[in-house]
């Protein structure tokens, strides 16, 4: 019993090492499933895997097409045969087949390799056609019963005999169709073969009246290159004689020009010296008073606005800096608090450790009067440290107080710099442009140069008078 178990166990670790591509076995179990027959076993599996995963997709294509009247793994062990035979150049070769089924059942069927291709071979076992036939004829001859018992006994051999007789039947069909196929096949592609010569030859004489009818264009062309190139060397030579001619009629064309233009010029700056000359400087004179007036105008308007946006910020600047100098006195008031605090908590601190040395010196009665000790000494050490830390906080909220004072400073000192800017504002851009104070026509600036000339005198900064005297100037 035991030996029997292990040799199933064998044979089911053997089945499973046997395993085929995907495709292959995709195909295969499909085959299975559509023509309802069994799965191949190891034999067929090792054999379609000594084939290769090509082989036997072309293998299991063919077989896919046809209809299997018998095992679908003798099927397959015929075809594997063929393609051996095709691969070895004998596909044509007619060979004597016995039985799929006894030939895929036979133990004796071995791959073995034939001018370095695999092939399957069989040793024939003694279950042939004539040796089955040596028992009905030997029970003929040897029986001495009745005839019944004669009838009775070869009954079952004839039976097997007639079953094989089908299945032999049966297989030969199916191989004479395979047969039929693959000449069909073949003469298939013979025609399609000649179809393709007939059409290389046609291509080929195509080519060289393709090649003769390019050779004649080509030389047909280089003709009419060569006319060409004649043609546009006379057309060079009398284009350069009309270029000359060309620039010989625009240079007396230029030369005309020119003098027309000069007389037309002259006349004009003539007539436009006297119009200029008649009334160009009353007008020029009353345009410029009434723009230098609104500028004025204009400038006033503009002045006043940014000296009070000025004032404005100002007064809110400097309430700012009135806050945060309040805050940082305040501040400065909490770190003087602090450090007494921490000066006192200093001294409770050495106090106390000169107190925990003297009761170390003291009797055992005396430990919890020590622990208590040591305890208000913790407790002052941790009062030191969040003073400190207190302190520490409170030094980086200096700082950053005295920062935002000195950017608020630094704003304050920007905005009073724009105030007086704005107070102050250049008084020769007041005055208009030079031309229009030291001209003789413009009798209504003489209060401006009166003034200017006052300044000059006594060394004053003419681009810094104040703004109180352009009401007096009639602004």
């Amino acid at each position: 019993m035991g030996d029997f178990y292990s040799y199933n166990n064998e044979v089911e670790e053997q089945e499973e090492a046997i395993k085929l591509p995907p495709s292959v076995e995709q195909m295969l179990n499909q085959i299975c499933k559509n023509q309802r027959q069994n799965s191949p076993d190891e034999e067929v599996r090792r054999l379609l895997l000594s084939i290769g995963e090509e082989g036997s997709l072309d293998i299991l294509s063919k077989i896919s097409v046809c209809q299997i009247r018998k095992t679908f793994s003798g099927f397959i062990v015929f075809m594997a045969k063929k393609y051996y035979q095709f691969e070895t150049q004998q596909f044509y070769q007619q060979t004597e087949v016995s039985s799929a089924e006894s030939f895929f059942q036979s133990p004796q069927i071995q791959i073995v390799h034939n001018n370095g291709y695999l092939q399957p071979q069989k040793r024939f076992s003694s279950n042939e056609p004539s040796e089955q036939l040596d028992e009905p004829q030997g029970l003929l001859k040897n029986a001495t019963s009745t005839g019944q018992s004669k009838e009775a006994r070869l009954a079952p051999v004839c039976a097997g005999l007639s079953s094989h007789l089908q299945e032999y039947k049966s297989e030969n069909a199916q191989l004479e169709e395979l047969l039929v196929a693959e000449k069909e096949l073949s003469k298939s592609y013979e025609a399609r073969i000649k179809e393709l010569q007939k059409d290389l030859s046609a291509a080929k004489k195509e080519v060289s009246k393709a090649e003769s009818s390019m050779a004649e264009a080509l030389a047909a062309k280089n003709a009419e290159i060569e006319v060409l190139v004649s043609s546009t060397d006379a057309l060079k030579k009398q284009a350069a004689l009309s270029e000359g001619n060309l620039a010989s009629l625009q240079a007396n064309m230029e030369s005309l020009m020119r003098n027309r233009e000069l007389t037309e010029t002259r006349m004009m700056q003539a007539l436009q010296e006297e119009l200029d000359a008649a009334g160009g400087r009353a007008e020029e004179e009353c345009a410029a008073h009434n723009a230098t007036k609104k500028a004025s105008m204009e400038r006033e308007v503009e002045l006043e606005h940014r000296a009070l946006e000025a004032s404005t910020a100002l007064a809110r600047v400097q309430r700012t800096v009135d806050e945060r100098t309040a805050k940082a006195s305040e501040l400065e008031q909490k770190v003087a608090l602090l450090k007494v605090e921490c000066a006192t908590l200093n001294q409770e601190l050495q106090d106390m450790e000169a107190r925990a040395r003297r009761g170390q010196k003291k009797s055992s009665e005396e430990e919890n009067q020590v622990l208590q000790a040591w305890q208000e000494v913790e407790r002052a050490r941790q009062g030191q440290r969040e003073a400190e830390s207190k302190l520490a906080s409170l030094e980086a909220g200096m700082q950053k107080l005295r920062v935002e004072t000195s950017a608020m400073k630094m704003d304050a000192e920007h905005y009073s710099r724009q105030v007086s800017k704005l107070l102050f504002c250049p008084f020769s851009s007041l005055l208009g442009p030079p031309d229009l104070l030291h001209g003789s026509s413009s009798t209504c600036f003489n209060p401006w140069l009166s003034t200017f000339n006052w300044a000059s005198n006594y060394h004053l900064d003419t681009n810094r008078l104040p703004l109180v005297f352009v009401p007096f100037f009639g602004f």
